[in-house]
């Protein structure tokens, strides 16, 4: 079996007590932004793209490890900004959300996404925010 490095997941649907669903239940109901250390970065992963990832792993019966993260990590605190800016404007703004390498360093785990083209990131936070609303 291969052996997967995951890191954070986003997604529709997921109310669990985690950081992306806490701010897009701030913006929804009109509370001030949630994040305490603005200087935080989060990994994000669309769930659609680790169901893919794991099915390849099932079809393909490969043995090894990787991870399968995104190479950027993006500010927790922009993310807030660019889902209120969404929420107040119904614009799209990317430039809002600041992106930096991720601190996921390792000699013996690279990243590997086996070909999967991932997700946007920022789509799929707006598919969030779209789907509290309703």
């Amino acid at each position: 079996y291969e052996e997967i490095f995951l890191d954070n997941t986003v997604g529709v649907r997921d109310f669990r007590d985690k950081v992306i669903p806490i701010i897009c239940n701030s913006i929804q109901s009109n509370k001030e932004n949630p994040i305490e250390n603005l200087e935080n970065y989060i990994n994000l992963i669309s769930v659609n793209d680790v169901v893919l990832r794991l099915l390849h792993a099932i079809n393909t019966n490969e043995r090894g490890s990787s991870m399968f993260i995104n190479f950027k990590s993006i500010n927790l605190n922009s993310i807030y900004e660019f889902l209120k800016y969404y929420k107040d404007n119904n614009v799209i703004n990317n430039k809002i959300l600041k992106y930096k390498d991720n601190n996921f360093v390792s000699n013996n785990l690279k990243i590997n996404h086996k070909g999967i083209k991932l997700s946007d990131v920022s789509l799929e936070l707006i598919k969030i925010v779209d789907y509290e609303v309703k």
